[in-house]
């Protein structure tokens, strides 16, 4: 295995980490919808966003080391 390789298959467990939190986010943030904690949701909302932004860097890392 390249160099390379080792670091393309690190992005994608990085990835795959941030996916798994992000769907911990997102059904937190259904719960908290549930009981109407409107001022919480912002604020797990730009943890979210921040995790998406990572992911969509890491995608793009990707396709250029492809």
């Amino acid at each position: 295995m390249t160099e390379k390789d080792t670091y393309l298959s690190e992005l994608f467990i990085r990835a795959y980490e941030i996916f798994a939190q992000m769907t911990k986010i997102a059904q937190h943030i259904s719960n908290l919808l549930e009981d109407k904690q409107y001022k919480e949701i912002e604020s797990w909302g730009l943890m979210y966003d921040d995790l998406e932004a990572e992911v969509e860097s890491i995608i793009l890392i990707r396709e250029a080391l492809i």
